[in-house]
């Protein structure tokens, strides 16, 4: 039962309990907030931090040891002792890296993919179901692309999986998908339109080489074609059946 009582801060008539403490509950939150610990200044947060640091050099000392190196941009850089960096950005690697992917390359490079799938071990770097195809013998990072080299083969087209690079303009490589020399044709497949990277790469490398043929598959053509040689092709994947199945068999 509540009954009339005088706040004992301020006075003010308010209605409470018998046995409680009489503090309106303007006064009980002025209270609460004064009894709190305030906000550190920013030369107290200094000294803690110092503080830390020194702890941290006793136990660490290899962990705040650092080395300048200079980025062929000119850029310099304050890096850790045990870091390997060589260059400021992404932007730079690509400009300046002297990797050059020769043939051997590519292949010894598709060889230790495919191995580390075997494995288990490595899943792609996109979203794609990523492994190499029995029955074609070339590593495929997406269902899209196997689908598609294996329409190629069924109409008897000659064709070359991402063997020829071209540099764009930010320093960066673009790799195309199929090339078919029978009709000097570059052709570009992407399962989803939200890679905007790629199908920028793919706009300003095919305006400029128009010494070829540019082709692009999005999303839209290529259900047409899986409409088209779904039931034809031996092999065809699609999202819920493909080369990671537990029940999957070469034909």
């Amino acid at each position: 039962m509540k009954i009339k009582k005088n706040c004992i801060y301020c006075g003010k008539e308010i209605f409470q309990v018998k046995h409680s403490k009489g503090i309106c509950p303007s006064c009980r939150t002025k209270k609460q907030w004064s009894s709190r610990p305030k906000h550190y200044d920013n030369l107290t947060k200094q000294k803690m931090f110092e503080k830390r640091k020194k702890t941290l050099l006793e136990k660490y000392p290899e962990s705040f040891s650092h080395k300048l190196i200079t980025c062929p941009c000119g850029k310099i850089l304050n890096v850790n002792v045990n870091s390997n960096k060589k260059y400021c950005s992404t932007k730079c690697q690509y400009k300046y890296s002297q990797i050059i992917w020769t043939e051997d390359r590519k292949n010894n490079l598709r060889k230790s993919i495919a191995k580390s799938i075997s494995e288990g071990k490595w899943r792609g770097h996109n979203s794609g179901i990523g492994g190499t195809r029995k029955d074609l013998g070339i590593y495929f990072r997406s269902t899209f692309e196997a689908n598609f080299a294996r329409i190629l083969k069924y109409n008897g087209i000659e064709f070359e999986f991402e063997q020829h690079h071209f540099k764009c303009s930010d320093g960066s490589i673009y790799i195309p998908d199929f090339y078919i020399p029978s009709k000097n044709t570059f052709i570009e497949i992407k399962g989803r339109l939200s890679d905007t990277k790629g199908i920028k790469k793919f706009k300003e490398i095919s305006s400029k080489e128009k010494q070829y043929n540019w082709n692009f598959i999005g999303p839209n053509e290529y259900s047409n074609l899986s409409n088209k040689y779904s039931n034809k092709i031996k092999n065809w994947e699609t999202k819920q059946f493909n080369i990671r199945s537990e029940n999957w068999k070469y034909e």
